[in-house]
């Protein structure tokens, strides 16, 4: 049996990140706006960076800890925070496509117990970040200067 999943990844060049042990931090340099996510919210990021589906992280989340089934609780949890990384251009969807049924849950990063994801958005900066707008970015997705040379080119 074949079916459709939804995948989505993240914005780049637009987006920035960095995972750190719980919490990731991203930066949307189009609109000046960086974000913290916490709780399991950094699993989650994690796992959409490597393109695992929306619905696989739930299930990877639900399995432990007495999460819940993914219907309710976590499916909920998790479903809302895509349509908040959506909302703030932090994810866009990727072109759907065919995976195998029973292809099996891919691993997520599992951490600490389930914590519901949070993300937080911070303005304070946008300013300041939409002023000296970043030229290149790094083979990590990280600003550099525009002219620097990355090592190993050249």
């Amino acid at each position: 049996m074949v079916h459709i999943v939804a995948r989505f990844r993240v914005n780049s060049p637009a987006v920035i990140h960095q995972t750190f042990e719980s919490e990731a931090v991203i930066v949307n340099l189009e609109t000046g706006d960086y974000f913290s996510l916490r709780g399991s919210g950094a699993e989650v990021w994690e796992a959409i960076v490597r393109g695992v589906p929306e619905e696989e992280i739930v299930a990877g989340l639900a399995g432990e800890g007495g999460a819940g089934d993914g219907r309710g609780g976590v499916g909920d949890d998790v479903h809302g925070l895509f349509v908040e990384l959506l909302r703030e251009a932090l994810i866009v969807p990727v072109e759907a496509g065919a995976i195998a049924a029973g292809a099996g849950v891919r691993q997520i990063a599992r951490r600490r117990p389930y914590e519901r994801p949070i993300l937080e958005k911070f303005t304070d900066m946008r300013e300041l970040l939409l002023l000296d707008p970043i030229h290149e970015l790094d083979e990590m997705g990280w600003p550099r200067p525009a002219g620097e040379e990355m090592a190993g080119e050249r």
